[in-house]
């Protein structure tokens, strides 16, 4: 799994709702691939900008790339439990201690 995969969203790279139709959706990528295109900016950013969009154009350009990664959102966005103590701890966060440690 690369970097991009675990930080970001690919909708909130390219400022969409995630409800929103193809045609945003390209329009989204077309605009930010002008704004950041390193030849055409010369921010510091631009490199990085521009792969980010091009990640976030792999995973929902097509609807069956984006069908398959609304999945992989949904998936990350439910609560996991872990136990301690034979006690569930629910956690929404990166951490499986997180709520733990807020009840003590």
């Amino acid at each position: 799994m690369n970097k991009m995969s675990t930080t970001l969203n690919a909708y909130e790279v390219l400022g969409i709702r995630e409800d929103a139709c193809q045609e945003v959706v390209e329009a989204a990528i077309k605009a930010l691939l002008k704004k950041w295109h390193p030849d055409l900016n010369q921010h510091s950013e631009a490199s990085e900008m521009t792969r980010a969009v091009l990640w976030a154009k792999e995973k929902i350009s097509d609807s069956t790339a984006r069908e398959q990664y609304n999945k992989q959102l949904q998936l990350a966005r439910q609560p996991q439990v872990y136990f301690f103590n034979s006690q569930p701890v629910m956690s929404t966060g990166s951490s499986p201690f997180e709520n733990l440690f807020r009840r003590y």
